[in-house]
């Protein structure tokens, strides 16, 4: 048989083999120690819960700044594109460039 723990302040899964004759020698779970640990499971799985919660809602305003940001960046390409097609066709109109570029920052 093989009993997997999982810690609660880590997220590394731990397999710790137990052999028969070690199980056989412990005797039989008290329905309290049964109860004990059940509850310390279930607590430990509760706090697991909680920190991939927060961290999932981390990454998600990471990805939703991210967003914002690209969504930014290509509402303003028309503009560049515009201000480029200009200076390729006037290389004097490099004072237009720079106004564009202020003016989209």
């Amino acid at each position: 048989e093989k009993e997997v723990s999982v810690p609660a302040s880590t997220a590394t899964v731990t397999a710790v083999a137990v052999s028969a004759a070690e199980t056989a020698a412990q005797g039989p779970l008290k329905a309290e120690d049964v109860q004990a640990m059940l509850t310390k499971s279930i607590h430990e799985f509760n706090q697991c819960i909680k920190q991939w919660t927060g961290s999932l809602q981390t990454q998600m305003a990471d990805a939703n700044k991210a967003y914002k940001a690209l969504a930014s960046c290509s509402e303003r390409i028309p503009q560049l594109m515009k201000a480029a097609e200009a200076l390729t066709k006037d290389p004097k109109s490099q004072q237009n460039w720079e106004s564009t570029l202020v003016s989209i920052t």
